[in-house]
């Protein structure tokens, strides 16, 4: 059965709307190391020489964006801002708990950063700064909360990028190797005593 002609597209915005939704669905169907520009070129119905013009590196390109979309979702300040100011348990149960749907809701698309960032170290090579730059509207929102107002800011920036990393290895051992615990409700837990324990804890 032919697939059905994509109207074309006007502007910017919609091609890498259209980029980006292919990449996703190819990469989630046959994983990162079987998809190519040229697949999905043919899938999105445009042409190579347009991917390239938004994302100069290819696929290593569009993981790169697809990362950075997941950590700002992960550190939703929206959620945040709900959060009681005597209630630290339940603001990093919500952390963790994002940072995990955000895993398992894309497995493949995950797997596809890691390959992404090992096949090209250069480009990745500014991650840690991105990240930084995304946490601190979160850092900011925290420092309101009873909990964190004793902490200087920086310390608390500091910190939280020590957990971020901290909470993708253990989700990714947990998820992509073996459990570590019967139920994810026990890891969840488990993550959210730990890291109220570390944020709390001295240099």
């Amino acid at each position: 059965m032919l697939e059905k002609k994509k109207k074309p597209l006007r502007n910017k915005e919609e091609k890498i709307k259209r980029i980006f939704q292919t990449f996703i669905d190819l990469i989630n169907k046959y994983g990162y190391s079987n998809v190519s520009t040229r697949h999905i070129a043919k899938k999105a119905q445009i042409s190579v020489g347009t991917i390239y013009r938004y994302f100069p590196k290819g696929m290593p390109s569009i993981a790169s964006v697809f990362y950075n979309f997941t950590i700002d979702k992960i550190l939703d300040l929206n959620q945040l801002a709900e959060i009681e100011e005597d209630n630290p348990i339940k603001l990093f149960k919500i952390i963790v708990k994002n940072h995990l749907n955000s895993h398992r809701e894309n497995l493949e698309l995950y797997k596809a950063f890691d390959q992404a960032r090992m096949s090209n170290k250069e480009l990745f090579s500014n991650q840690e700064k991105i990240v930084r730059e995304m946490m601190e509207g979160s850092v900011i929102k925290l420092h309101k909360l009873d909990f964190f107002k004793n902490i200087p800011q920086e310390k608390i920036l500091k910190k939280s990028m020590l957990l971020f990393s901290f909470l993708e290895a253990i989700i990714h051992r947990h998820l992509f190797i073996m459990p570590i615990f019967e139920t994810e409700d026990e890891l969840i837990e488990f993550l959210t005593r730990l890291l109220i324990f570390i944020i709390q804890g001295q240099e």
